[in-house]
């Protein structure tokens, strides 16, 4: 199995101290769909190589197969969502 880009520790420990203090702000939203979108991105590209399931992708975002579905459609109309 490919390994996928991990983020930075530096990153992940900023994100983990803010929300520690209580910081509930636009940044992180925006942060955390800017990172959502990099990660699909990357899972998709495996998918379409043929590296990966559409199962697999939805799972390692945390998605069920349709919430997948749905997102990658909002996201990048017109994408397959199979590899056949």
């Amino acid at each position: 199995m490919p390994k996928l880009k991990e983020l930075p520790p530096e990153v992940v420990e900023l994100v983990r101290a803010r929300l520690r203090s209580g910081a509930r702000d636009e940044h992180l939203v925006e942060w955390a769909a800017l990172g959502l979108e990099e990660r699909l991105e990357s899972l998709y590209e495996l998918f379409r190589r043929g590296e990966i399931s559409f199962g697999y992708l939805a799972e390692e975002l945390g998605l069920s197969v349709w919430e997948a579905e749905s997102l990658l459609e909002k996201l990048k109309p017109g994408r397959p969502t199979t590899n056949l």
